[in-house]
This record gives structure tokens, sequence and C-alpha cells, in this order.
């Protein structure tokens, strides 16, 4: 299978938002202190959201429009109509008055929103995978995708990257996990990959943790 950009990161963000929407529906609007508990997942979500669509238009969107410019264009486009709602989105969320007589209604509408938004982008990262990574590999061999993904990874501040992984990591299943950590450990700093693994050891289940660490550190070679 060649190098794609987006499928982990598509999978971290297909369970962060999971994960927001689920938080969401739970809010009680009209008490101070739910609503407080889901301020800063929805600030941590829109951020991340964010953040990754920059990351795509500085790294990917110059390639993409070397080499297939039309398809650049139909993804730019999308990306500022994404950036437009997550700002209206958070406008709307910030003017609930938890006290007011509407903030029930309020906040409804704010998930109804915010279920749209997050149907449009399950959309969109499909036509990322389906089409734009197609087109890419018809254009681009190996070597290239490859430089350009290690740039856009280095270019990640370390706390964007531990939040990321927080997600990606769980969302990953076991051999993706592997291949990432392996991958990892070849290229990166040693205390890099340690903070990594610090981030499985706190969203992984048990048992998917201890399938993890056998497979980078066989039970065979630790008794040797």
């Amino acid at each position: 299978m060649r190098h794609s950009f987006y499928r982990d990161i598509h999978k971290a963000i297909r369970l962060m938002l999971g994960e927001l929407t689920i938080a969401v529906g739970q809010t009680d609007f009209t008490e101070r202190e739910s609503f407080a508990r889901l301020l800063p997942k929805v600030d941590e979500a829109f951020g991340l959201l964010a953040g990754h669509a920059h990351h795509e238009n500085a790294f990917i969107g110059p390639l993409l429009a070397e080499r297939r410019p039309d398809v650049a264009r139909a993804i730019e486009t999308a990306h500022h109509d994404q950036d437009e709602q997550l700002a209206t989105l958070r406008s709307a969320l910030l003017a609930i008055d938890c006290r007011g007589a509407d903030a029930t209604a309020r906040g409804h509408a704010f998930v109804l929103e915010l279920s749209r938004l997050v149907a449009e982008l399950w959309s969109h990262m499909a036509d990322e995978e389906e089409i734009v990574m197609p087109a890419l590999w018809a254009t681009c061999d190996d070597a290239t995708l490859g430089e350009v993904h290690q740039r856009l990874v280095a270019s990640i501040p370390p706390p964007e990257m531990i939040a990321t992984m927080r997600f990606m990591i769980p969302a990953m299943n076991h051999a993706e996990r592997v291949q990432f950590f392996r991958g990892l450990s070849a290229g990166a700093p040693p205390p890099v990959v340690s903070a990594l693994l610090d981030v499985a050891r706190g969203t992984l289940p048990p048992a998917e943790l201890a399938r993890l660490e056998d497979a980078l550190d066989p039970p065979s070679q630790r008794a040797a």
C-alpha cells in the first residue's frame, strides 16, 4: 500500500468528532458547570481541525496545485468554508446564556449545526482519500510524497502533536500502531518516542497496550 497523507490523521479526526458529538449531545446548556465542561472540548477539537487544514494547505496544497490544479481549487474552497463554519459555530456557542429562557433551544440548535458540520467533514475526508490521494499517487513518486509528509510532520508544534496523538493512537488498529511506532523509533529522537508511548499508555485499553508493547519489545527479547 502506498503512502497516504490522510489515513491515520483522518482516523484521529473521526474519533475526535465522534467524541465531541456525544459530549455536545450530553451537555445541559442550562447548567453552568455542564456548559463549562464542554467549552474546552470544543476549543480543542476546533483548534485541531483548523491546524489540520492549515498543514494541508501549507504542504499538500502546493503539491496538488502543481500536479492537479482542478482538484486543488476544490479542496482549498472546502477548507475556506470549513474555517468560516468553525468560527460561526464557536460564536454561536459562546453566545448561549445558561440563565436565558432560550438556553435549551439554542443549545440544541448548536447540536444540529455541529452535526451538519461533522457530516460535511466526514464526506470531505472521504473525498481527500478517494480523490486527492489517488490524484497524487498518479502524478508523484513515493520519494516526493514522503519528503512532503516529513516536512509537514516536522512543522507541527509538540503540544499540537501530543493533542493529535491522543486521538490518533487509539483510532488506529493494532497493525497500524506497530507500523507507526517502528517508523517513529527508526527516525525520531528517543524523548519523542518516549512521549508518544506515554500517550499510548494513557489512551489505550490495557489489553491493546500490552499487545502493542509485546510487538515493539517481544517477551523473548526482553528475557534475553
